[in-house]
């Protein structure tokens, strides 16, 4: 399954499929007058991505590491605001802060502003999750959200050009999410796990910790990282941990029983407690909390972590460029003319790949021919010039210089060296 779409795309990855066969020179050395179809570029979509590669994008399309979070925080405070005001489920808000982490990875900060980003996500993620709302609704949810003085209705003519805005970066969302809408919503796992292992009673006490916490779990990228029953862990742990109750209990789950690894709870209790204690303010738990019950969770964390040694954390399965070749991102020739196909079976993906590069890819063959060349006669070489014979070794002419005659001059106009000519008077001439 597959979908094409012909984009300008500069930040894409290298064709997977050949290369360009247009550009060798015929048998007389001069180019084809035909140039061969750009085989195009396969872009499969990412479910997990590694730590390791979130900061190299980081590091790739953002200047400044700042006002990458500012943006963000701010891009997940609207959307929270608009589902809140547009009554939307939490699926909803969950798919709508994936797209717009995926969004911003991939084209950065240049390109959009964030809070049209943010509602361009939204849109999209109504339509996926089946909670439509159009663009103009929610425009004008965030303009009276913003503007309380001055309600406005979705018909108004205010909101035309920014609608325009929107299906535009809709475009851009799609292609950045891989047209992949599958995504993960730990809600609904926390409350499997809660359920599991404590009674009702003894839940009503944790669970409403945790519910905040999976809000502002989105401000992280842990949601690109993890899976539901690893963020499900993590969330309800670090909830008994900040509680203070049941720690015992939610210490001894057997997490074999649903495949999560302890080093993905643990990278994932890390990156909410380093949101806890860099942004305490820009949280919605962090008022519940002070930031030195944070700081002892934390160290806790830690200390589990040294004791466990090598493979207490996930690492990235496979290797990375160097930071030196961040910038060296490869660009087609023609970009208008090549088509990206958003493949979503990764096996199919490679064996189309396998197919069709034998008809792509140029096979060259080396001859030896033995041929006779003719060796041409030599050329004589030039006579010499005989002595005293025109323009000889002598630039005097026939007679050597200084050779007086009886006039007292040769013929050939050579003087002697004491001969002395005189000018003027006296004498009589010479």
């Amino acid at each position: 399954m597959a979908n094409d779409a012909n984009h300008n795309d500069r930040s894409g990855p290298v064709p997977a499929t050949g290369s360009q066969n247009g550009d060798h020179a015929n048998a007389n050395g001069t180019s084809p007058t035909y140039t061969n179809p750009h085989p195009g570029r396969v872009f499969l979509s990412r479910q997990y991505v590694a730590e390791e590669w979130i900061n190299r994008q980081l590091l790739l399309v953002f200047s400044d590491s700042g006002k990458e979070a500012r943006d963000r925080f701010e891009g997940v405070d609207l959307i929270d605001s608009l589902v809140n005001f547009l009554q939307l489920p939490i699926k909803t808000f969950d798919a709508a802060c994936t797209f717009f982490h995926k969004l911003r990875l991939k084209h950065g900060e240049n390109q959009f502003n964030t809070q049209d980003a943010a509602i361009a996500c939204l849109f999209v993620a109504c339509k996926a999750e089946d909670t439509l709302k159009k663009s103009r609704e929610i425009l004008c949810a965030a303009y009276n959200l913003k503007m309380t003085n001055d309600q406005r209705s979705p018909d108004d003519k205010l909101f035309d050009k920014s609608a325009m805005v929107i299906q535009t970066l809709e475009r851009l969302t799609l292609e950045a999410i891989g047209f992949d809408f599958r995504c993960r919503y730990p809600q609904s796992y926390v409350i499997k796990l809660l359920k599991l292992v404590l009674s009702y009673e003894e839940a009503r006490t944790i669970y409403p910790v945790a519910l905040d916490m999976s809000i502002d779990m989105y401000k992280t990228y842990m949601p690109l990282k993890n899976t539901n029953f690893g963020m499900a862990y993590a969330l309800v742990e670090l909830s008994s941990r900040l509680t203070g109750q049941h720690v015992d209990k939610l210490k001894n789950i057997d997490y074999s029983r649903h495949k999560v690894p302890r080093m993905r709870i643990r990278e994932g209790m890390l990156d909410l407690l380093d949101l806890y204690t860099k942004h305490h303010k820009q949280t919605k738990l962090g008022s519940r909390f002070s930031p030195d019950a944070f700081v002892q969770v934390k160290i806790d964390i830690n200390k589990e972590i040294e004791d466990s040694g090598a493979g207490a954390l996930p690492q990235c399965p496979f290797p990375l460029p160097s930071n030196e070749d961040l910038h060296a991102t490869p660009v087609p020739t023609d970009p208008k003319s090549v088509t990206n196909r958003f493949v979503f079976d990764v096996d199919e993906a490679r064996r189309e790949q396998v197919t069709v590069q034998q008809f792509l890819e140029d096979d060259y063959e080396e001859v030896e021919i033995e041929y006779e060349e003719e060796i041409p006669e030599p050329i004589p070489a030039r006579p010499r010039d005989r002595q005293n014979h025109g323009h000889g070794g002598n630039r005097g002419g026939h007679s050597h210089r200084g050779h007086r005659g009886n006039d007292g001059w040769g013929r050939g106009g050579g003087r002697h060296g004491n001969d002395r000519r005189r000018r003027g008077g006296g004498g009589g001439g010479w």
